[in-house]
């Protein structure tokens, strides 16, 4: 019952945050759940789930500040990644463009570092 309070906190945390650095954002998205809400009494859940700005700003602000910065998951077989571009090796003598990674393996993933990344 109580699993995820501390990520849902956060993430409001976070938007609030956001949206209080960013006048003109608080104010698209308080006009959209105004010609939402206009007339209602009750929250309908699949409604509010496809607001597009409510939902942007959500998304946005996970990819900034996601409550959780990190994983961790281990590889149920082995794979090879391919890379966008080649990269040289340590030595500059030849280069690669794709990793393995083998069965058992843990790989660490940065959530916010591949959420910023300007090369995807």
């Amino acid at each position: 019952m109580l699993a995820g309070h501390e990520t849902t906190a956060t993430l409001l945390s976070w938007t609030f945050y956001q949206l209080a650095a960013d006048a003109a954002v608080q104010s698209k998205l308080r006009s959209e759940l105004q010609e939402y809400f206009a007339g209602r009494d009750e929250l309908d859940f699949d409604e509010l789930s496809s607001l597009p700005y409510l939902d942007a700003v959500i998304k946005e602000t996970l990819r900034f500040n996601s409550p959780v910065p990190s994983t961790v998951r281990v590889c149920d077989e082995d794979h090879v990644i391919p890379l966008s571009k080649a990269y040289p090796t340590q030595n500059g003598k030849s280069s690669f463009n794709s990793i393995v990674i083998k069965k058992g393996a843990e790989l660490f993933i940065p959530i916010y570092v591949v959420n910023t990344s300007e090369d995807m």
